[in-house]
C-alpha cells in the first residue's frame, strides 16, 4: 500500500534523499494524515476539557456582574431544563446581548442586539445576523441554578453565582465548541506546519552548490514530507504529556533529520 510504502521511508534515513519523482500529490495526502495523526492530543484536549470558550455568552456577563434583579422565579438544570411558571418572554440586556426567558411573538425584542432564548428545553442563541446555534438541551447546568438566587445576591456571591450561570449557559452549546475548537487548532497548525515545509524546501535548495545533479524543489518537499515521519510520531506522543512543546518538538526534530541527512549521506545518495 503507498501510505505503508511512505511511512517505511520516513524511518530509512539513509535512504531518503533517493526517493527521486513520487507523486507531490500523493505525498501532500501522506502528509495531512500524519499531521493530522500529529495533532491528536490536541482533539483529545478539547473532548476533556469542555471548558473551552467562543466568547459566546461567558466573557460578556463575567467581566462585570449585570445588575439584574427581576430574573424571573425558576429554575435551571441539566435534568429538568428550564423550569418556571414564569417564563413569559420578559427579556434583560446586558452589553450587546438580550437575554429572553421564554419567547413570546407578541413581544418586541431588540434587534441589534444578540439573543440568547431560553426555551423549556433548550438555548438558543442568534446573532445580529439572525444564523443561531440551537444547545444540547440544558446539558451545562450540572448543578441547579434558580434564578431567584440571582436576584437577591450580592458581592463577591454574586459574581460567583453569575459566573457559575454565564458558564453553565455557554457549555450547553459544548459541542459547537468542541468542534470549533478542534478546526481551529487543524487550521492554524496545518498552515504553519506546511509553511515550515515550503520554507525548509526551499533552504534545501542551497545544497545544490557543489552537485552536478541535485533534488528539485519538488523532490525537495517531498523529502522533508518523508522525513517529517518520525518528527509526527514523536510530538503526538509528547503532546499527550506536555501539549505546548509538541509543535517545537516537531520542528526541532525535523530540522534535525532533514540537516542530518544532507550533511551526512548526500554526497553517498545524490550523484
Amino acid at each position: 500500500m503507498l501510505l505503508v510504502r511512505y511511512f517505511k521511508y520516513g524511518f530509512q534515513i539513509a535512504k531518503l534523499l533517493t526517493h527521486w519523482g513520487e507523486s507531490l500529490f500523493k505525498t501532500l495526502i501522506y502528509f495531512l494524515l500524519i499531521f493530522s495523526y500529529m495533532n491528536f492530543h490536541l482533539t483529545v484536549l478539547v473532548l476533556l476539557n469542555e471548558q473551552q470558550k467562543i466568547n459566546i455568552i461567558r466573557e460578556n456577563l463575567t467581566d462585570s456582574v449585570p445588575t439584574w434583579s427581576n430574573l424571573p422565579d425558576g429554575t435551571m438544570s441539566k435534568l429538568t431544563g428550564f423550569d418556571s411558571d414564569y417564563a413569559d418572554g420578559r427579556y434583560l440586556t446586558y452589553k450587546e446581548y438580550v437575554f429572553i426567558f421564554g419567547y413570546d411573538e407578541s413581544i418586541e425584542y431588540p434587534t441589534n442586539k444578540h439573543q440568547v432564548i431560553f426555551y423549556e428545553d433548550y438555548i438558543r442563541y442568534i446573532d445580529l445576523e439572525g444564523n443561531f446555534l440551537d444547545s444540547d438541551g440544558y446539558y451545562g447546568f450540572k448543578t441547579i441554578i434558580n434564578l431567584n438566587d440571582l436576584n437577591y445576591a450580592t458581592g463577591l456571591e454574586r459574581e460567583q453565582m453569575f459566573q457559575e450561570f454565564a458558564l453553565s449557559v455557554e457549555s450547553s452549546f459544548s459541542g459547537y465548541i468542541i468542534l470549533f475548537v478542534t478546526i481551529r487548532n487543524q487550521v492554524f497548525n496545518t498552515a504553519a506546519t506546511i509553511l515550515f515545509a515550503l520554507l525548509l524546501s526551499g533552504i534545501i535548495q542551497i545544497y545544490r552548490f557543489g552537485f552536478a545533479k541535485f533534488l528539485n524543489y519538488k523532490d525537495g518537499l517531498n523529502f522533508v514530507i518523508f522525513s517529517s515521519t518520525i518528527p509526527a510520531i514523536l510530538a503526538m506522543i509528547l503532546g499527550l504529556i506536555l501539549p505546548g512543546f509538541a509543535p517545537v518538538v516537531f520542528n526541532l526534530a525535523l530540522g534535525l533529520i532533514v540537516m542530518i541527512t544532507l550533511l551526512v549521506f548526500a554526497k553517498k545518495t545524490v550523484a
